[in-house]
């Protein structure tokens, strides 16, 4: 897919040689003269030979990397291929090219689809069935019917309204799933991929170790490791949300005690790959987040060490404004649907575990739940912003890179003074910044709101609005 053009690899280098500097490379010699070593080579040390060269290029390190093509292989066997095929197991890609495939293969990729589609809303209706809040454990009361008869009859009926408790919520979601969708299986979007490959090659032909191949893998496995982690948090947290409150399912009334086993794992599972959903779109906006960040800072170290010209840096600063004005025009869209979903739970949660007055009387296993899950969904609330804030702090080092060579021009004495402005005042013009619901995320930002939310907090107290139980 990412290799169709030959033209794609020779736009993300550039188009000037000259501008780079050779890598290091690994040269292959033989001892003694070139006539007498040519002539003693048998064809069975040539095949060895050849055979060592191709395993070399496809299993060394990418910091000996031979090639762009080895490069860019490197990252699609390491880091594309397993992400395409975790996209498709979500239906928003699809492993076999529709143009030419037949009947039967179509009809099985819409039907995986659909499929998709339709356990992601059982797990809504299973949550609304069992009245399974996923902000706090208290989704149940007790509502007094009295029939005809004059029989008078408690029932277990769902806390709250079903707009603001289960539909919102569900829909934010849903909404955020089918842009996605729309994003990457209609348009078909490859930023990702495109941003991914560009670190990589900078990777290459970086002369520093600020940023290298073996490094971006680890930082990239290190994000797989997170939503593994947050994913088998949330599941152990509808465990726990399931011993501590024994759900009971309000207007489905299952015939059999066997039939209520299997519709309480379903409720388990849905609301897990619903989690998988959320956490997968938040994790794919930090990831980008995270290679524009590197790319950035990488682009930074190569003009101050002068391993790339200027007329090549200013032409990766366009492609990286044009990456960034897509994550912020396109992509935040579904992210900021899904910050607002879990914001949301959040919220509800801290209000209704600190300020209902109950904190001291509920049970441990109740209270344990209920804080894992606050701190589950604070966190991933919270970690897209913190990955937006560090990527407009590595716009902000663009911004300052002309003034920093005008005041320490070493190495770029050979360029004239009315280049060196220029680029001076082409830095300082960008208007480079992560955006996250159309608003500039700034590290400044950041610690304003999280010192008015210490004040608040503080605040409330000291007021006893909120109890902490001793």
């Amino acid at each position: 897919m990412f290799f169709k053009r030959n033209s794609m690899s020779d736009k993300m280098i550039g188009r000037n040689p000259r501008c780079y500097s050779t890598p290091n490379l690994v040269h292959i010699t033989t001892h003694g003269s070139s006539s007498s070593s040519t002539a003693g080579l048998t064809s069975s040390d040539e095949t060895t030979g050849s055979a060592e060269v191709i395993r070399n290029i496809t299993e060394l390190p990418p910091v000996d990397a031979f090639s762009t093509s080895a490069v860019l292989h490197y990252c699609k066997r390491k880091i594309l291929v397993p992400y395409q095929r975790f996209l498709s197991l979500l239906g928003w890609r699809s492993q076999i090219a529709t143009e030419d495939a037949h009947v039967c293969t179509l009809f099985c990729v819409r039907m995986h689809v659909l499929v998709v589609v339709l356990f992601t809303l059982l797990g809504y209706v299973l949550q609304y069935a069992a009245c399974f809040r996923r902000d706090v454990v208290d989704g149940y009361k007790l509502f007094t019917v009295e029939t005809a008869d004059g029989i008078v009859d408690d029932r277990l009926v769902c806390k709250g309204t079903v707009l603001g408790l289960y539909a919102i919520p569900d829909l934010l979601h849903l909404a955020s799933y089918c842009y996605t969708y729309y994003l990457l299986r209609v348009c078909e979007s490859e930023q990702l991929q495109i941003l991914m490959e560009r670190v990589f090659l900078q990777a290459f032909y970086s002369r520093s170790n600020f940023i290298t191949q073996p490094k971006l893998v680890s930082t990239l496995r290190i994000f797989l490791g997170l939503s593994l982690g947050w994913i088998a948090l949330s599941t152990a947290i509808q465990v726990l949300h399931v011993a501590a409150e024994y759900p009971f399912f309000t207007w489905m009334q299952p015939s059999s005690s066997d039939a209520e086993v299997v519709l309480i794992v379903l409720l388990v599972l849905t609301t897990t790959w619903n989690d998988v959903i959320h956490v997968t779109i938040i994790m794919s906006y930090s990831i980008q987040c995270q290679l524009l960040n590197s790319f950035i800072r990488g682009l930074c170290e190569r003009v101050r060490e002068k391993s790339i010209c200027l007329q090549e840096a200013v032409k990766e600063i366009n492609e990286s404004s044009k990456i960034l004005k897509h994550l912020n025009d396109e992509f935040t869209i579904a992210v900021s649907l899904m910050m607002l979903h879990s914001g949301v739970m959040a919220t509800s949660g801290f209000i209704c575990t600190f300020t209902s007055g109950s904190f001291a009387t509920r049970d441990t296993l109740t209270l344990a739940t209920d804080l894992l899950s606050l701190v589950t969904w604070g966190l991933i609330f919270a970690f897209p912003l913190v990955q937006a804030a560090r990527l407009s702090a590595a716009c902000h080092c663009i911004q300052k890179l002309g003034l920093f060579l005008l005041t320490r021009p070493f190495g770029y004495q050979e360029i004239s003074q009315m280049q060196l402005d220029s680029f001076l005042l082409y830095t300082s013009s960008l208007d480079m910044q992560a955006k996250l619901f159309r608003v500039p995320v700034k590290p400044a930002f950041l610690f304003s709101v999280l010192a008015l939310s210490a004040f608040v907090f503080l605040l409330f107290a000291r007021m006893e609005l909120i109890s902490f139980g001793f």
